[in-house]
């Protein structure tokens, strides 16, 4: 059942329609840690530099399934 349903949501993300062009995203930055469990706004956030995994930009629509705003960036965008 496991297999039926990862091969499901991989399907769903490799032939998901790609945005009209031109339309930019927000992009994010997430640490694939196994704790981590915010989304990152800013590269020089000091909550992103302590991963020690690897950082990757993603769709922020997609980092919100899963994870939250990470609260620096967030209070860090709320002073600009």
């Amino acid at each position: 059942m496991v297999p039926a349903i990862a091969t499901f949501l991989f399907s769903l993300f490799c032939f998901a329609p790609s945005p009209p062009a031109g339309l930019d995203l927000p992009t994010v930055l997430v640490c694939t840690g196994p704790v981590a469990y915010a989304y990152h706004n800013y590269i020089d956030c000091r909550g992103l530099a302590n991963c020690e995994y690897t950082v990757v930009a993603m769709p922020e629509d997609s980092a919100k399934i899963n994870r939250k705003q990470c609260k620096i960036c967030k209070r860090h965008a709320n002073q600009i």
